[in-house]
């Protein structure tokens, strides 16, 4: 391996061990924006916190013995193969390479495992301010973030799902981002509106499309050229809809539909699933 090649490997493990997500699981979220700038914006439903322990791929069960290689530390030199003999239990195991863990080694393993486990929790409780292997911690959590404007209900399920009912009303005169959490320096938005110059906003929603996370591990695969840990697509993948309503028509969208109209009102409408790849947008003229 060159010099290049493992500081690239150095760097993508420790974005590995930073990364972490919000994606959404199963919901329903809504944007209301009316021509004077006036909004409403809601979700209801599951944010599921995505970090590498959750995609790596699940341990084999505990029927099955984990598996060690080499040689067994402590235990006797193979004596070497008579002529004429076949070669015995122990140099086929050793010639295969795999064996039953000890169980030192087996202790060991179960004990570096929860090591790692304290260390990925602290990490992710300094970058966004909770750490999920923490279930306590996590409530806790839920808890500081139902004290927030706009959270009307937060509760943890378990397993890195909360389930909230969010909804905020304001005017855009300024950027939005959802969702914004406390002490966390990390965030992919789920939607953004940004205001343009010319009056009109930009509504976009990165969130609301195939798991971000699971893009970005890829990613990180592909750079470094390397897979030591297998990793496995998110559990709850996003599953629900957005729909933007307006006393404006809007001048650019990427539903599949169009946009449909109640009267003096228009309705945009995009159905999201755990294969979605494209980005919900919309361009509306404020003021027109």
């Amino acid at each position: 391996m060159t010099r290049a090649t493992t500081i690239v490997s150095a760097i993508a493990a420790s974005l590995l061990l930073a990364a972490c997500f919000l994606i959404p699981g199963k919901f329903a979220s809504t944007l209301d924006v009316k021509r004077d700038g006036a909004f409403t914006f809601a979700y209801k439903g599951e944010i599921v916190l995505v970090t590498p322990a959750s995609l790596r791929q699940p341990t084999p069960p505990d029927t099955v013995l984990p598996t060690c290689f080499g040689p067994v530390p402590g235990a006797p030199s193979v004596p070497p193969q008579q002529p004429g003999q076949g070669p015995n239990v122990a140099m086929r195991t050793f010639r295969s390479g795999q064996r039953p863990c000890t169980p030192e080694e087996t202790a060991k393993r179960t004990a570096d495992a929860v090591a790692t486990r304290q260390r990925e929790g602290e990490q992710m409780a300094k970058i966004i301010g909770m750490d999920p292997s923490n279930d306590s911690a996590m409530r806790d959590y839920a808890v500081q973030l139902s004290k927030q404007a706009g959270w009307r209900s937060v509760t943890y399920r378990g397993n890195g799902v909360f389930e909230v009912d969010f909804e905020q009303s304001g005017r855009l005169d300024r950027d939005f981002v959802f969702p914004l959490l406390p002490k966390s320096s990390v965030i992919v938005p789920f939607v953004v509106i940004r205001k343009r110059s010319d009056g009109g906003v930009l509504v976009s929603a990165p969130g609301y499309r195939s798991a971000p996370a699971e893009a970005f591990m890829k990613g990180i695969r592909a750079e470094t050229g390397t897979a030591t840990k297998p990793l496995a697509p998110p559990a709850n993948g996003p599953q629900g809809s957005f729909i933007i309503t307006s006393d404006i028509v809007p001048l650019t969208n990427n539903t599949e539909d169009g946009p449909s109209r109640n009267g003096s009102r228009t309705r945009l409408t995009w159905s999201v699933t755990p294969g979605s790849d494209k980005i919900p947008e919309t361009l509306i003229p404020l003021g027109h």
